[in-house]
């Protein structure tokens, strides 16, 4: 009986050994894959120096990403130059529109209105220009003119002070409004406007600036 155990128990752990050789091997730094939806283990928690470091802070933003500051909106003031006003005190019946008035550039403390006749080139038509200044600029402006118009002519016909003067073909009448210190020209081609109906569109002017003001 001893004699034919002992082959059948080598038999046995031959079997065996071949066995276990020809299972693969997993890869020592393989890791084991989740099954879907399973939850995923935790990170190891941070290390004491790790905690103290403060967050990162977002980079400031520069060139294109920066907001570009919103600039106040230009003056507007073409409500001051009424386009009945206009036909009501110089009779001229023939086509205005409205167009820029070179030389300054609007801001929130200038602006300009322009009305010209479309059927006559050479022709200025009629235009208006306010400065909101402080008392100082007013008196500064106004000292301007007098030093810069064509033959100037201080009046006290409308405003605190006003100051007349014509080149060539052009009339012009600034003033100082009485109280807030605006400075406000009115100027008008001699072919639509005599000095009498110069003043009566400044004045036109004057009382729809007061009438606008809140």
């Amino acid at each position: 009986m001893r004699h034919h155990t002992a082959p059948l128990i080598l038999a046995l752990l031959v079997l065996l050994a071949s066995a276990a050789c020809d299972s693969p091997a997993t890869p020592p730094e393989a890791k084991p894959q989740l099954d879907a939806g399973a939850t995923p283990p935790a990170s190891p928690p941070r290390t004491p120096s790790e905690a103290a470091k403060p967050p990162a802070a977002n980079p400031t933003p520069t060139g294109e990403q920066a907001a570009a500051p919103q600039e106040d909106p230009p003056l507007d003031v073409s409500p001051l130059l009424a386009l009945e006003d206009v036909r009501r005190i110089t009779l001229y019946e023939g086509p205005l529109s409205p167009t820029s008035l070179q030389g300054i550039r609007p801001s929130r403390s200038y602006g300009s209105a322009r009305l010209k006749p479309d059927d006559k080139a050479d022709n200025f038509g009629v235009a208006v220009q306010l400065w909101k200044c402080t008392q100082a600029e007013a008196q500064e402006r106004f000292d301007t003119f007098s030093k810069t118009f064509k033959d100037p002519r201080v009046t006290q016909e409308i405003g605190l002070k006003s100051l007349r003067s014509q080149r060539k073909h052009v009339l012009h009448l600034a003033w100082i409004v009485e109280g807030d210190w605006d400075v406000l020209t009115v100027t008008c081609d001699d072919r639509l406007c005599n000095e009498a109906s110069l003043l009566a569109l400044a004045q036109s002017v004057n009382a729809r600036r007061a009438a606008s003001r809140p």
